[in-house]
């Protein structure tokens, strides 16, 4: 596809109207600023309520700078990079106002999986628009955790100002009986389950099943959620379209959901968790192979290689944490290297090194850092996200454009756009 083509078609798509704008109230919404979540949510429904917009004109007003910007990438193309603005290479995607629910413990969400006994807590953000919209599941880093449905806000409100309801859940720590029913579902007696470990640790075979699990539980009762949710000329899901994403160790669910094996014991060395459910997976500086159950022992026998797509991965050679410096990028990128080649996979690889920027900078935390280098792939990683998700869920033709070219790569100013 030609520049110019690219262009024409990301223009058209900027140009569509969005149906109506209707009021959206509830008790624990909060827009992305952090002030006042109750009371700036009610006013922005207030503000948005008597607006009946069906003429698309809520884009309208916003045309004239995107087209201007579309048409400044005829000079990205021809120096083969990007000017000083970023935003005449990032994609456009939409720019909701966004609130949350669950964000905060006045009004907590929760769900109980009726095959493990574990109550998982949510948060779910959502834009602030009539309409149904498709969902990401978000998996959060660290270890298994009371409260990190608060966690990955960034990354959460970047996603849901795009037109997407996020749902973050919190992988909750064990307790005796939830354990042992975890273990049974997968036909693990415990004492192997546990290891004599303590079966929080991120390297017990317990956390291995219970991640993807807990994704599987919130897709079981998506339906339920959504008449939870429900308000009067507010947002609906999208049950049909559900993407699976999350950082770090939040990137184990979805490469599992989409077929990756791990070994969990012993005597199971080739576990997984596939779901034919989620449509598309981000993994967002994965574990590669030797960490973590994940390994590769050789082209036709590791743990990537029955994996689906579509599916993005993001990382780089600075992304190491510093209690963890051994997994290096160069092996994160494994879980992206070891798929089977087919072009609905991307890999944004960030060749900054060690120490500009780091772990944290891939969940979003930097953007608009002082060092130009990290907020440059910040941008980068976060305009890539957007469009593999409106290409894959929405079929945007902007998008699938977008990513068609070298743009994820020229944002990032240092760094690899792979597709295969």
């Amino acid at each position: 596809m030609t520049d110019a083509n690219v262009r024409a078609v990301m223009k058209r798509s900027i140009l569509v109207g969005i149906a109506s704008v209707l009021s959206i109230t509830h008790a624990a919404c909060s827009p992305v600023d952090g002030r006042d979540r109750d009371a700036d949510a009610t006013n922005a429904a207030d503000a948005t309520a008597s607006a009946d917009v069906s003429d698309g004109s809520a884009l309208d007003a916003e045309a004239p700078r995107d087209a201007a910007a579309l048409e400044d990438r005829r000079a990205v193309d021809a120096a083969g990079n990007c000017p000083a603005d970023l935003a005449a290479c990032e994609y456009p995607g939409a720019a909701l106002p966004v609130a949350c629910v669950g964000c905060t413990s006045a009004v907590p969400i929760t769900i109980t999986d009726p095959m493990t006994g574990r109550v998982i807590p949510l948060a779910v953000r959502y834009p602030m628009r009539a309409g149904s919209f498709p969902v990401v599941i978000w998996s959060h880093g660290g270890g298994l955790l009371a409260n990190a449905h608060t966690n990955n806000e960034q990354w959460g409100d970047a996603i849901a100002s795009a037109g997407y309801i996020v749902i973050h859940l919190s992988h909750v720590p064990f307790n005796e009986s939830t354990a042992v029913a975890t273990c049974a579902l997968a036909s693990i007696p415990p004492a192997a389950c546990m290891q004599g470990t303590d079966p929080n640790d991120s390297e017990a075979p317990l956390v291995t099943i219970v991640r993807p699990r807990d994704v599987i539980a919130v897709m079981d009762q998506l339906t339920a959620l959504a008449t939870r949710l429900a308000r009067p000329g507010g947002p609906t899901i999208d049950d049909t379209r559900v993407v699976v994403a999350g950082w770090s160790a939040g990137s184990r669910a979805p490469s599992m959901l989409f077929g990756a094996t791990r070994r969990l014991t012993p005597t199971i060395t080739r576990f997984t968790m596939a779901d034919r459910r989620p449509v598309a997976s981000v993994m967002i500086s994965p574990a590669g192979p030797g960490f973590f159950g994940f390994f590769n022992d050789g082209p036709m026998d590791n743990s990537f290689r029955a994996m689906r797509g579509p599916v993005l991965v993001m990382t780089g050679d600075n992304d190491v944490k510093a209690d963890n410096p051994t997994l290096t990028g160069a092996i994160r990128r494994g879980a992206f290297d070891l798929q089977p080649a087919e072009p609905s996979r991307g890999l944004l690889f960030s060749r900054l090194p060690r120490g500009v920027g780091g772990h944290e900078t891939f969940n979003l935390e930097q953007l608009g850092d002082a060092d130009p280098r990290i907020d440059r792939l910040s941008r980068a990683l976060r305009s890539t996200m957007l469009a593999f998700l409106d290409a894959t869920v929405r079929r945007e033709p902007a998008a699938i454009a977008w990513l068609a070219t070298d743009r994820p790569r020229l944002i990032a100013g240092d760094a690899e756009w792979t597709r295969r």
